[in-house]
């Protein structure tokens, strides 16, 4: 069995949105994350609130990956803000969770 390595261009994918910004790609990044920003406004991902006195909010972290075209060019910047759940806890910060489910439309 033969196996073909392709040439993939070296991006390295930051971990902070200080790193990304400022990095050689600070451009790229961040018009990554201002159309996921965007994104988020448009389809009324969350309502903005006052904070009750006795909660905390959860943290939240920019994600960010570079997507290849099969032959290793670079397709695009991408960038996903995420919450960090990890500090919720079950009956306090929430009741009930979710799961994305795909559709079979979308396929």
């Amino acid at each position: 069995m033969t196996h073909t390595a392709y040439h993939v261009q070296a991006v390295l994918e930051p971990s902070t949105h200080a790193e990304a910004i400022n990095g050689p790609q600070g451009e790229e990044w961040m018009k990554a994350t201002d159309q996921e920003y965007q994104s988020l406004l448009e389809n009324n991902t969350w309502e903005l609130c006052d904070l009750p006195a006795d909660q905390k909010a959860i943290d939240c972290k920019w994600v960010f990956k570079v997507k290849y075209h099969a032959d290793g060019k670079i397709e695009r910047f991408k960038s996903r803000l995420v919450a960090r759940g990890l500090s919720q806890q079950p009956g306090l910060d929430y009741e009930e969770t979710f799961s994305p489910v795909v559709t079979y439309a979308s396929i």
